[in-house]
């Protein structure tokens, strides 16, 4: 007997954050991962070769782990170019919206200026990159 694959609706938010990153980083974008909670997995921490040592309860982690230097409400993740700035981007699982303070946070940024959005879709996140540099980027 064969085990069937449970079909899946949606996409989890590490599978849009993977297109969305992957999307940027072809473009030349730099990600750095703003807010993970208090734990990051060890393959992520490893991806950049940095890491901070943290315990909970006076016990070591197995692996070291990063801590999150982002604040709770803020967007998950900042990319940075050379010649575009930065640029703030709240990942979700398809489906999902961010929260009251999450979109608050969001807005609070935009008014000071930086670029700032949230994504449930890649397709979605295309789009709106597109809006914003309509020049096109295969150069950089």
């Amino acid at each position: 007997m064969t085990k069937r694959a449970r079909p899946n609706r949606f996409l989890s938010e590490a599978h849009v954050t993977r297109q969305v990153r992957d999307f940027l980083e072809a473009r030349g974008w730099r990600a750095v991962r703003m807010n993970a909670g208090k734990w990051v997995p060890w393959a992520e921490c490893m991806r950049y070769g940095e890491y901070f040592r943290v315990s909970e309860r006076g016990r070591e982690p197995k692996k070291p782990a990063a801590y999150d230097w982002g604040d709770k409400h803020g967007p998950d993740w900042l990319f940075v170019h050379g010649r575009h700035g930065v640029l703030y981007v709240e990942m979700k699982a398809e489906g999902k919206k961010p929260s009251k303070m999450q979109n608050a946070y969001l807005e609070v940024l935009r008014k000071e200026g930086f670029p700032a959005t949230w994504t449930n879709s890649f397709d979605e996140f295309e789009r709106w990159y597109a809006d914003r540099h309509r020049m096109g980027e295969r150069a950089s």
